[in-house]
């Protein structure tokens, strides 16, 4: 394909083959796809396999200092939740998809600087605006990494610009804050990333700034699209199936009793879980997501090449009507056993491995 040798991955038991979980070797980038990568996240989802480990390393270990698991971060989430609410409820009409965004991105402005926009900071619209009309282009531009004949064209060196361009802008936004940490003695007990990043590496040059851009970079284009577009898509089906709203309601009225939702709690809610499922399986956010090789690597009788494309065909697996009867049906209940538990048949195989990879690495990570 395009000057590399590919493979496509099309059931569930091939991707059992893949190990993702536990082995490396299909879990490279194709970074000869060098706009792509570039563009999209330089820091870890786009990365080479030996360099987006001490990157993903850094922000899982941030994530447990923060309470990842626990209860830490919860306060964070639920006071941003308040303000979605109360925005939402002082107004009968508004863009869903700009409110949502916002949301996730203050998630992840808490997390990584400690700050956050208020729901009509003219500041984010232009962040949104800048972010959106970036990915669009970086779209258009990874078929010139495939076909580089179109780079002649003016056009692509047109967008090619434009795009950088914006990435630029938002670079720059993101090296505001850290210089604003680098101007600020550490005498706080802050765990935001950026926080936290300058605290590790004293030595903080150049290169560091660079790599502690590629991660914001990432977290934020990886991140608040993606979370944005499936709570989206979550309210649409819910729209649509005002019955499914019905029993949501009733088993987080019966678990919560009127209290604040905690992590703890998702064990009690397997509607609720299987609500999820079902929205990630029908919209995965990556339905074709990009794996390669780095070295040569055996799958089941055949070796397949160092370099080679290796792409998920999460859309069709999550449609295999051998696995999901009637595929095209919104139905949470297909995850949860007769006694209305989650099916652990579903839970520890298929549910996992047809959705969960087509988060891909940049959610997990």
């Amino acid at each position: 394909m395009f000057g590399h040798t590919a493979i496509v991955i099309n059931s569930i038991s091939a991707i059992k083959d893949l190990n993702l979980g536990s082995s490396n070797m299909f879990n490279n980038r194709p970074i000869w796809l060098k706009t792509m990568c570039k563009s999209l996240d330089p820091g870890i989802a786009f990365n080479s396999v030996d360099d987006y480990l001490e990157n993903r390393r850094f922000l899982v270990n941030n994530l447990k200092k923060r309470g990842m698991g626990k209860s830490a971060l919860e306060p964070l989430v639920l006071q941003e939740a308040e303000q979605l609410i109360t925005y939402l409820s002082s107004k009968p009409a508004m863009d869903p998809a700009r409110v949502l965004g916002n949301y996730t991105s203050n998630n992840f402005m808490l997390m990584c600087f400690g700050k956050r926009w208020d729901y009509e900071d003219p500041e984010y619209d232009s962040f949104h605006k800048s972010v959106m009309r970036y990915l669009e282009i970086s779209v258009i531009l990874t078929i010139g990494d495939m076909v580089p004949l179109l780079w002649y064209f003016p056009q692509m060196k047109r967008l090619y610009n434009e795009c950088f361009d914006l990435i630029g802008g938002l670079r720059n936004f993101y090296g505001k804050y850290i210089d604003e940490r680098l101007n600020t003695p550490d005498d706080s007990d802050e765990v935001d990333i950026i926080s936290d990043y300058l605290r590790i590496h004293k030595d903080f040059n150049d290169s560091e700034r660079e790599n502690l851009l590629n991660i914001c970079q990432g977290l934020f284009v990886a991140g608040t699209d993606t979370t944005a577009a499936t709570l989206g898509f979550a309210i649409i089906h819910l729209i649509h199936h005002p019955e499914i709203q019905e029993e949501l309601f009733a088993e987080l009225d019966a678990v919560l009793q009127g209290r604040d939702p905690s992590m703890s709690d998702i064990q009690s809610l397997p509607l609720m879980e299987g609500t999820i499922s079902e929205v990630l399986r029908m919209n995965p956010n990556a339905p074709l997501p990009v794996h390669a090789t780095k070295d040569p690597a055996p799958l089941r009788s055949y070796i397949i090449p160092g370099n080679t494309l290796v792409l998920l065909n999460a859309y069709h697996i999550n449609n295999d009507p051998e696995h999901f009867p009637e595929p095209t049906s919104f139905n949470p209940h297909r995850w949860l056993n007769s006694e209305g538990d989650l099916d652990p048949n579903w839970w520890n195989s298929q549910q996992r491995l047809a959705w969960e990879e087509s988060v891909s690495r940049k959610a997990s990570s």
